[in-house]
């Protein structure tokens, strides 16, 4: 003889509700594991120039180191970048001829707020070109060239994609800005230039 199981519905409901919370735990934490790798992935350093290239459009002023920029006018993670740079022109604004180098390929010209952000810098709008010329790949790469034109520092000033304050690539970029004999690189957190940004 079978005996009848009785079945608390109650008790039913409890264990999905329990079971729906668990999962959303789970998604939870994964979207944010997620969204820190992101984070912390630099993008493509590509293949920086070594010098300054013999045809770029961009003029120099004699007699001064060079310091470039990059910039993607719709990658987020760079407004984070021209932050950091204006502080680092802030210690010293003699120290280099700034200029942004916006790509305005398929994606419109810069807010003019954007432009704003580094006093003194120059803007310069192109269509990719510069971008091959220097090697450059990522939005917020600084490339700093001596006044003879060799290359003293290229990469990225921020800790991680959007992210403010003290960073290696930004202590590197003010040691070659004092340092006129010191060269080196730093990693790049920001969008790829060659593709439409989030």
């Amino acid at each position: 003889m079978r005996t009848a199981t009785i079945v608390d519905p109650t008790r039913r409901r409890r264990w999905w509700a329990a079971g729906i919370v668990a999962l959303s735990c789970l998604a939870t934490v994964g979207a944010g594991a997620a969204q820190l790798r992101y984070a912390f992935t630099p993008g493509e350093l590509g293949e920086p120039a070594l010098a300054w290239p013999e045809h770029s459009g961009i003029t120099r002023v004699p007699g001064r180191a060079t310091l470039l920029m990059f910039v993607h006018p719709r990658c987020t993670c760079t407004r984070a970048s021209l932050d950091e740079l204006a502080e680092v022109i802030a210690l010293d604004p003699t120290a280099a001829d700034v200029v942004l180098v916006v790509d305005d390929e398929d994606h419109g010209p810069l807010a003019p707020a954007v432009a704003l952000d580094v006093p003194g810098a120059r803007i310069v709008h192109e269509h990719g070109e510069e971008t091959e010329r220097f090697g450059v790949a990522t939005s917020g790469e600084v490339m700093l060239f001596s006044a003879g034109g060799e290359r003293r520092f290229v990469g990225g000033i921020t800790a991680s994609r959007g992210a403010r304050g003290s960073s290696p690539g930004r202590v590197a970029l003010e040691a070659a800005l004092t340092d006129p004999h010191r060269a080196t690189d730093a990693a790049v957190y920001g969008c790829p230039l060659t593709e439409s940004a989030p």
